[in-house]
């Protein structure tokens, strides 16, 4: 979101403290510290071209896409 609002953010940016609590109060799981969550290099395919069930960034993704998209007329 940060690059389409024309504000980047340095992958080694630190998360808010703030937030980092807010993801464990609503999760149990602690957030990352950087904005990278430490994979380094940072990469990324198209979501198209497949995803990691087993992650919890790709997760959160599908999480995302199928409760927001159809409301918007996109694919899940």
């Amino acid at each position: 979101m940060a690059i389409a609002a024309g504000r980047e953010i340095s992958p080694s940016e630190v998360i808010p403290e703030a937030w980092r609590q807010e993801v464990f109060a609503r999760t149990r799981q602690l957030g990352p510290v950087r904005m990278t969550d430490g994979r380094w290099p940072v990469s990324w395919k198209e979501w198209e071209a497949g995803y990691d069930p087993a992650d919890r960034l790709d997760q959160a993704v599908l999480a995302a896409r199928r409760a927001v998209f159809p409301l918007r007329g996109l694919l899940a």
